[in-house]
């Protein structure tokens, strides 16, 4: 599964709302890992302002899992819910 965001401003340090979990792997289109920090996934990388950052996720594991996305508001609005094979 892949989805892209936009960079409303220059910013160093991309977090994506995505509750980690064994075998979820989160990534860049280039690559780049990001890794689970306080209940999200974390890169430290220069992305400059008004372009599409596009993020990879795939399942490691034998068996489905749910993936909820979801954006920072006052309060946490579900953007996707699904199952991740």
């Amino acid at each position: 599964m892949s989805f892209k965001l936009q960079v409303p401003q220059t910013i160093d340090t991309l977090k994506i709302n995505i509750q980690p979990q064994p075998g979820l792997e989160v990534a860049l289109a280039d690559g780049t890992q990001l890794m689970p920090q306080n209940n999200q996934y974390v890169v430290v990388k220069h992305f400059d302002s008004s372009k599409n950052i596009k993020i990879n996720i795939k399942n490691k594991n034998a068996k489905a899992i749910n993936v909820l996305l979801y954006q920072r508001t006052n309060l946490f609005k579900p953007l996707f819910h699904g199952l991740e094979y």
